[in-house]
């Protein structure tokens, strides 16, 4: 009965090594997706005052274009080649529109990856737990049992002991 008690016990010890294992390992995966995550939150933060120099750029070209508009209405040429530039400059930022989008499609994948990774943890982790404790529970009372048994047993032995003491006492 003791062996099947320590049996038991290492395999439970056992099963929670493995889980603290997974756990480890889910812990490691959701550390690098937070690194990931920093990385293109910073990459975002770039862009961002990227943009606020382009807006500043074209305020600056907006100012510079209607002060030679007025002044030098014969310079339509350069206005053209102006105009140009700036659909150029448009065509860029629908590029950058364009991996703005992507990068915001990634982002959802990955929030509905760690939406789904916890998940994972709460009903697989959780799952684990109760069965853990449910069989905590079962060694405990079996352990109960034995050694209550075992208390019997003392108390059996030191009646037999006595009684023997006793008769041998009134045989003699």
């Amino acid at each position: 009965m003791d062996q099947e008690l320590k049996h038991a016990l290492g395999d439970i010890k056992h099963e929670l090594t493995k889980i603290g294992g997974r756990l480890d390992s889910v812990d490691e995966r959701l550390d690098g997706i937070d690194e990931r995550i920093d990385g293109i939150d910073e990459r975002l933060d770039a862009m961002d005052e990227r943009f606020d120099g382009m807006d500043e750029r074209f305020a600056g070209m907006q100012g510079q274009l209607d002060g030679m508009g007025m002044r030098l209405n014969g310079m339509q040429g350069q206005l053209d080649g102006m105009d140009i530039r700036l659909n150029d400059m448009q065509e860029q930022l629908d590029g950058v529109n364009v991996q703005l989008v992507t990068m915001n499609d990634r982002l959802d994948k990955a929030e509905l990856d760690i939406r789904s990774i916890k998940l994972t943890i709460e009903n697989d982790i959780t799952k684990s737990i109760s069965l853990i404790a449910e069989g905590h529970l079962d060694l405990s009372r079996k352990m109960d049992q034995v050694l209550s048994r075992d208390a019997q047993l003392i108390d059996f032995n030191t009646r037999l002991m006595y009684l023997e003491n006793k008769v041998e006492k009134m045989t003699s």
